[in-house]
């Protein structure tokens, strides 16, 4: 009997460890969303672009350290990227550790509407998640992008950037890396104004109508000739006719 016990403990205790293990097992995950891939740039001009980066904690519970790096980046052209790259000090189950990363994201529950705070904590962004359920809470990255002045119109860049997410271990070890591209691509708009100029003038419509009215018209002068005329010779006639008659 007390063999039995002993071991129904063990395999009680067995099955917490297991749990408490398996609750405390690494889940590694990260989502992005990027905010527009293509522009057009007169030349001159700059234009920013963001990217959305968030851990929903249902899926990761680890924090993911994201590193940003801009590359094929055409001659003369100016890319840069806010964080910009930096070091930063973690403590790992109290190992301390100096690592680099342009920005860390920190899983987080998805919220309701109502729960999304007012006013918005800054670099803070609500996404609607995919699946339906509520707003992610997301970190941003901007990509400021910018032609040269003497870029022709119909040219055309891509610009790449390479983003690469890692998690640590026990010590600080890491435990796991990924790699992720950003691609946009920008064409270089013709610099010209447009313009517009009228070459043949155009009587005004509104007048002409009216002044072909008037002159088709008759002239009260012009009336009353014809009417005397008329009149005289009806007045020969009957005297004419009276005449001989006697």
């Amino acid at each position: 009997m007390r063999n039995a016990t002993a071991t129904t403990i063990a395999i009680s205790l067995f099955l917490f460890f297991s749990l408490v293990a398996a609750a405390d097992a690494p889940k590694l995950s990260f989502g992005s969303m990027q905010s527009g891939e293509r522009g057009s740039l007169l030349p001159g001009e700059t234009q920013t672009f963001k990217i959305y980066f968030f851990v929903d904690s249902e899926y990761g519970n680890r924090i993911t350290h994201i590193t940003l790096n801009a590359t094929d980046i055409p001659d003369g052209w100016n890319v840069t990227i806010n964080p910009e790259i930096h070091q930063s000090v973690i403590s790992v189950n109290g190992a301390e550790k100096t690592i680099t990363e342009s920005l860390y994201v920190e899983p987080k529950p998805i919220l309701n509407e109502s729960d999304i705070p007012d006013p918005k904590p800054d670099g803070i962004a609500y996404l609607n998640s995919p699946s339906g359920k509520g707003f992610l809470q997301a970190k941003m990255a901007e990509v400021t992008i910018t032609v040269p002045a003497d870029a022709k119109s119909g040219d055309s860049g891509r610009i790449n950037i390479a983003g690469v997410a890692q998690w640590y271990g026990d010590q600080g070890v890491v435990l796991f890396t990924q790699a992720r591209d950003f691609v946009y691509t920008i064409s270089v708009a013709s610099p010209e104004e447009f313009t517009e100029e009228i070459i043949t003038p155009v009587v005004n419509v509104s007048q002409n109508a009216t002044q072909n009215a008037s002159s088709a018209q008759p002239e009260s002068g012009s009336d009353n000739t014809v009417l005397f005329v008329v009149g005289g010779i009806v007045i020969i006639a009957v005297a004419y006719l009276f005449t001989r008659k006697k």
